[in-house]
């Protein structure tokens, strides 16, 4: 058994805006507390906008405060009126959309280094969150100390959870993470798209880091995890990590 420890938590209310770091965090089968649960929808076509094609969605932030939606304009935070703002904001029609259990399809745009193209992709997202993949999104302290990142670079992952560990990812792909209450199983390693280069709050933009992560590790960075069993998740909690076969819930 290894320990692990919790860095940083972070939760994302709507889709492709920008999140709010939290302390502390209630986790269910579909995720964190208040992660994902709405989306802005072009109302001419009916799909999900995407910061994979309208990277200006990462200038707008989105947090909860005491439950209720605030959304963090350049100029102004707005509690009211979001359909409006963000329509005036992005230049184009727009509504936003709360999850009622139902999967969005979006449309972003990819880049292929090796053809020196950008293609327009399309895709799904999960019924009981909009989520694009899984549920949770893990990034190792580790991991971005050797691409020479440092733990600000995490925001451009959008994880929800940073943490530290000695091992490479790699090597926990398959295994648990128990913080005494909640259980995640590492499903996947999390395969990187545009979204990781456009430029968001202090961070520019960065093509060169997608480029070297299809490079190197065919553009893999990060780990999806499902929850197997619900709890809570804090700031500095250690993380007990099983591999498959010695996986323990308490």
């Amino acid at each position: 058994m290894a320990e692990f420890r919790v860095v940083r938590l972070f939760r994302y209310p709507v889709k492709s805006l920008l999140g709010e770091e939290v302390r502390d965090v209630d986790v269910s089968f579909e995720g964190f507390d208040g992660d994902r649960l709405f989306a802005v929808v072009d109302t001419g076509t009916g799909l999900a906008l995407s910061a994979k094609g309208e990277p200006r969605l990462l200038t707008v932030g989105a947090r909860l405060v005491h439950g209720e939606l605030e959304l963090i304009f350049p100029e102004e935070a707005v509690r009211e009126n979001y359909d409006e703002r963000l329509t005036n904001f992005l230049q184009r029609p727009v509504r936003l959309l709360r999850n009622n259990g139902t999967s969005l399809s979006f449309r972003g745009l990819e880049i292929d280094f090796e053809k020196g193209a950008v293609y327009e992709k399309t895709g799904e997202t999960r019924e009981t969150r909009f989520h694009d993949s899984m549920p949770i999104h893990l990034i190792n302290l580790r991991s971005l100390e050797k691409m020479g990142l440092s733990l600000d670079d995490a925001a451009r992952f959008r994880p929800n959870i940073v943490f530290s560990a000695e091992q490479d990812d790699e090597m926990l792909v398959g295994g648990y993470l128990n913080t005494g209450d909640a259980v995640l199983k590492i499903v996947k390693p999390t395969r990187r798209c545009i979204v990781i280069t456009h430029q968001q709050k202090n961070l520019g933009r960065n093509l060169e880091l997608l480029r070297t992560l299809r490079a190197n590790s065919e553009g893999k960075f990060g780990l999806y995890a499902t929850v197997v069993k619900p709890g809570k998740i804090s700031v500095d909690d250690r993380l007990r990590f099983y591999p498959a076969e010695t996986h323990h819930t308490t």
